[in-house]
């Protein structure tokens, strides 16, 4: 009897893309986010624990005042708080 392969590991197989493509734009948006004076911080690991080469994004939090100041919908370990007055 011939196998069947997994459908749903098949469709993450060909829909996620790999993490290095992820990393790239995540880092680009905490970039522009410090450089425009936003309020950045990340977790801070050990350099042995966390190389700055590979897939690793440490969580990251940027406090924003205004919704506006976001383009598009961040995907990643990025949390961005909007406090309320």
């Amino acid at each position: 009897m011939p196998r069947i392969a997994n459908p749903v590991r098949a469709v993450r197989l060909r829909l996620a893309p790999p993490p290095h493509i992820l990393r790239r734009p995540i880092q680009a948006h905490v970039g522009r986010m410090k450089a425009a004076a936003r309020a950045v911080y990340r977790a801070i690991y050990p350099s042995s624990d966390a190389p700055e080469s590979g897939y690793f994004v440490p969580p990251t939090l940027i406090e924003i005042d205004r919704l506006s100041q976001l383009p598009r919908e961040v995907f990643g370990p990025v949390l961005h708080v909007l406090r309320w007055k």
